[in-house]
């Protein structure tokens, strides 16, 4: 059994919970669009999850540069991250 990489902010164990880990392997593609394609179908999926804040908060601290993670894309979560360290 492969072990999730180390990160430096936070554990992983509150992705058992989340919907996307439930989702088949062709709609987790939809988390990890190409450029230019459309985000839709992760951000509905994560607008009902029970772990987006987890999630949001997860990719933000370790500062994810790819994929929908808590319902946002990179240029979202990049936004809030700037707003939270201005404040």
């Amino acid at each position: 059994m492969i072990a999730d990489p180390p990160y430096p902010h936070g554990t992983l164990d509150w992705q058992a919970q989340a919907l996307c880990r439930r989702t088949t392997p062709d709609l987790l593609q939809a988390f990890f669009p190409g450029r230019g394609k459309r985000h839709d179908t992760a951000k509905d999926i994560c607008s009902v999850c029970e772990v987006t804040a987890e999630c949001l908060a997860f990719a933000i601290a370790n500062d994810e540069m790819h994929g929908i993670w808590g319902g946002k894309n990179p240029r979202e979560r990049r936004k809030l991250a700037e707003l939270k360290a201005v404040s």
